[in-house]
């Protein structure tokens, strides 16, 4: 069994490390820190319970509600093979999901660690979104990497951000736990998505996520 704080010894944090790029300081994710204290793929042996954890994709509810808001629980390599497990994973719009991050890093005064993990990648103040979507697109951070860098190719089932209800129901009745209520952790405050698009920043989104796009089945909606 993998050991907490080992990170050469667990796959997941090994993976992250090798795969999912972030140049920010002050961050502690596996590319940005040697610290091992968390990986993106969390596994609870107890429920047979594996969860590929995609930022600004519902996770901070999915931790809380089902690990217990306990990194150590993505510390750990699977004690049986996967096919045992029942794997799963939430995503979103990606455009809804850019516009997150926007507001997140850029928007938010009161989320001060943010603001010095953006400065830490870009000195200046960023107001406008197509900026900070070409500063995106050149300068990594783990929040806003392509899903399915986080996902991989055989997983039990895809739930969306967009319906998270049935998509929590759905993940209860396969592992055998009452229903839980949904609700809002961690979130940023913005208008429907499509308020925020010009034609040019909805092509380069589209661009930029194109295996998203295409793998989950996501469309540009000013549907709201």
């Amino acid at each position: 069994m993998a050991v907490a704080g080992e990170p050469g010894s667990i796959a997941a944090w090994r993976y992250a490390h090798d795969h999912i790029a972030c140049a920010s300081q002050h961050c502690e994710c596996p590319a940005a820190s040697a610290s091992g204290r968390y990986s993106f793929t969390y596994c609870r042996e107890d429920l047979r319970l594996i969860y590929y954890d995609v930022p600004k994709a519902a996770s901070s509810y999915i931790r809380k509600e089902f690990f217990d808001q306990d990194n150590d629980y993505s510390m750990r390599d699977p004690l049986l093979p996967l096919t045992d497990y029942f794997r799963f994973t939430v995503v979103r719009n990606p455009w809804d999901r850019m516009i997150s991050n926007f507001i997140f890093f850029c928007r938010s005064p009161h989320r001060l660690l943010r603001r010095r993990q953006f400065e830490s990648l870009h000195a200046d103040p960023v107001t406008d979104l197509a900026a900070f979507i070409e500063i995106a697109a050149q300068k990594p951070n783990h929040h806003w990497q392509p899903q399915s860098l986080y996902v991989p190719a055989s997983i039990d089932y895809v739930a969306k951000m967009e319906d998270l209800s049935n998509g929590v129901n759905h993940i209860c009745a396969q592992i055998g736990v009452p229903a839980k209520p949904v609700y809002r952790v961690n979130t940023t405050e913005h208008d429907h998505y499509s308020l925020y698009y010009n034609r040019a920043t909805q092509a380069r989104v589209a661009e930029l996520y194109r295996e998203d796009i295409e793998r989950f089945d996501y469309h540009f909606s000013d549907s709201f």
